[in-house]
């Protein structure tokens, strides 16, 4: 059995202070401050068709109504959802678009790379930000995914779908179209 005798800081043999020590503490603060191989760093990143999460429009919103959904790659639902959504974009949204409604999607991706090789092998019409960071998703309280946001022109939020949303039933457009009615039109 091995005895091991406790030490304070005080009696270490190592000599605090010093260029050497400087260039120490300098590249451990530079090697922590790195991100980790692969992942997105504290740059903005816009992959693809994608827009930076600093692009998202807010808090005046442009139109009365405002459909934000929170998605990604990893996420098998939200890879589920996706071409519905795509189905809904093109054929219900496209009735309510002339309404002041617009929609956007948000992918909480860690690596644009991902959200590359996903986006590559279909079309992606809807708008499409990237946000590796949660930003958005913090800025709605939305902690799940997959899951979507209606605000309003206020930014306040009209309604909160958590999990997989059946876009292809009708009641999804008739509950946005009471929605819509519901918001004050801007003078």
């Amino acid at each position: 059995m091995v005895k091991v005798k406790p030490t304070n800081a005080h009696s270490l043999p190592v000599k605090l202070g010093g260029a050497s020590y400087r260039l120490a503490i300098t590249l451990l603060a530079w090697w922590l401050a790195a991100p980790l191989p692969g992942y997105a760093a504290e740059v903005e990143e816009n992959p693809g068709p994608s827009r930076p999460a600093s692009a998202f429009p807010r808090p005046a919103f442009t139109a009365r109504v405002f459909i934000v959904h929170f998605w990604a790659t990893w996420c098998v639902p939200c890879k589920k959802e996706i071409p519905e959504l795509v189905r809904f974009y093109r054929g219900p949204f496209e009735q309510l678009s002339g309404q002041d409604v617009a929609i956007a999607t948000v992918s909480n991706d860690l690596r644009g790379s991902d959200l590359l090789r996903y986006l590559a092998g279909q079309e992606f019409p809807l708008p499409l930000y990237f946000d590796p960071y949660s930003r958005i998703s913090a800025a709605y309280d939305v902690s799940t995914l997959p899951a979507t946001v209606v605000v309003g022109r206020d930014g306040k939020v009209l309604k909160r779908w958590l999990g997989m949303v059946e876009w292809n039933d009708p009641a999804i457009a008739a509950e946005l179209q009471t929605l819509i009615g519901q918001t004050e039109v801007a003078p």
